[in-house]
């Protein structure tokens, strides 16, 4: 269970990911968040560069679960989820959605990603949220940032760590007591893609075109091709996921 982040805050490191698993083979207890101002060599899913200028929200996380480790690649569903569960007290949920396995969108745009890295018995979430300063270029999906309209009130990076603090430990706990299968109703709510025809990439072989029909009780994937096939898929597995 958590009570809670333990954090400490940076101006500048590589990454907050380094500085966390650092953390972990000191003994850093579970719940320890490290943040950044600037990261010099942010990362994301399979060997990408994350962005990461002055002005955006990045936060890495210590996990020490319980569960089984089976359950573990989950957690980056969970992650998301707390993250679009923050953010959503300050933007209209209409314009937010959960992009499967990691990633938050916002009026169309990759705002946020989750990078889930496990060492041993440890697991780092690490997150980056676009707030003010959007990349110009975005591999396989246009950027957005949470601050892009002048019409709406500014989220400041101690706004959304306050939020973000509460719902991952609302969520992490949920998931602890029940893994992902007492998150995927909440989660499948806050989806952008959910019923929408996906083109999955799964980097070795001709893409899967398909119906995102649901998710597993683990959190993976569940596309349903157009001879009603259904193909469940692990965020491990996928290089990449579109709209058709």
């Amino acid at each position: 269970m958590m009570d809670g982040l333990i954090i400490s805050s940076h101006e500048v490191v590589t990454s907050t990911s380094d500085l966390v698993f650092e953390a972990a083979k000191a003994g850093a207890p579970h719940g320890t968040a490290i943040t950044a101002s600037v990261q010099t060599k942010g990362r994301g899913r399979h060997g990408r560069s994350w962005h990461s200028p002055e002005g955006n929200f990045y936060i890495s996380v210590l996990l020490r679960p319980e569960r089984p480790r089976a359950d573990w690649p989950s957690l980056s569903l969970m992650s998301g989820l707390a993250l679009y569960a923050a953010v959503v007290e300050w933007r209209d949920a209409k314009d937010l959605g959960l992009k499967w396995p990691n990633d938050l969108l916002y009026q169309g745009g990759k705002t946020a990603g989750i990078l889930l890295e496990a060492q041993d018995d440890v697991v780092v979430l690490g997150c980056g949220v676009n707030l003010n300063a959007p990349p110009d270029q975005v591999e396989g999906w246009a950027p957005s940032a949470l601050n892009q309209s002048q019409d709406l009130p500014a989220i400041t990076k101690d706004g959304l760590m306050a939020g973000f603090d509460q719902e991952i430990t609302r969520c992490y706990n949920l998931w602890s007591a029940s893994g992902f299968a007492g998150l995927k109703s909440e989660w499948l709510n806050a989806a952008a893609h959910y019923q929408a025809r996906l083109v999955i990439d799964q980097g070795h072989a001709t893409p899967l075109e398909g119906v995102f029909s649901d998710l597993t009780d683990d959190g993976r994937l569940c596309l349903r091709d157009d001879n009603g096939v259904d193909h469940v898929l692990s965020a491990g597995d996928v290089m990449r996921a579109r709209l058709a």
